[in-house]
């Protein structure tokens, strides 16, 4: 295939149907997102979306380049247009991609960087968009790292995690201490756990 002229995409981790019908995909082993237009019997339309490179990041009181680097792997776009990606491998990051962005004007923002050994994966969205869902697979069981969660509760990143992220205007203050089961109930969301454990 190479010798054709072939791309070799070094492993195609997730597929998505774009917003603008097009369809994207993640390469694994380049980093790349490519996209295409099925015409049924045609591709068109086929170009490299995000090209694994140095992005400039901006934090609030200093920048710098970032590079994206290789592992790209969950793909999902949330109902403003935006394109999430969480990465394997790499410095497993997860990134946003804005709905505007080309690769002469990069749209490139970095949303955060999971504890260390974890793979963040299985992102997806609410139908509403108020809720993202991820999962962290395999953290080092010595990580010591915390963080309070919406509950009040004190979270150690060292084993598998689901996480629930929302804005505060959606997720809902809560006080420190309160209960998961009225955590559960004020969010009205429903658990289902095997085995079944009620913390």
């Amino acid at each position: 295939a190479l010798a054709l002229g072939a791309t070799n995409f070094i492993g195609v981790e997730d597929v998505e149907l774009g917003p603008d019908g097009k369809v994207y995909f993640a390469t694994k082993g380049n980093g790349n997102i490519y996209r295409f237009l099925d015409g049924d019997t045609t591709v068109s339309q086929f170009d490299t979306f995000v090209v694994s490179q140095n992005y400039l990041i901006n934090w609030g009181i200093d920048s710098a380049f970032v590079p994206w680097s290789v592992g790209a792997d969950n793909l999902a776009f949330d109902n403003q247009g935006n394109l999430w990606v969480q990465q394997d491998g790499g410095n497993n990051y997860i990134w946003t991609v804005g709905s505007n962005h080309s690769t002469l004007n990069p749209q490139v923002k970095l949303f955060g960087r999971v504890p260390i050994g974890s793979e963040p994966t299985g992102i997806t969205f609410t139908p509403d968009g108020k809720y993202l869902f991820m999962s962290l697979q395999h953290p080092f069981p010595s990580n010591i790292d915390t963080q309070y969660d919406a509950s009040g509760k004190l979270i150690r990143w060292n084993r598998n995690t689901a996480l629930v992220i929302a804005r505060n205007e959606f997720l809902g203050s809560f006080a420190s201490g309160i209960s998961n089961v009225k955590l559960r109930n004020n969010l009205n969301i429903k658990l289902r756990q095997n085995p079944f454990n009620d913390e």
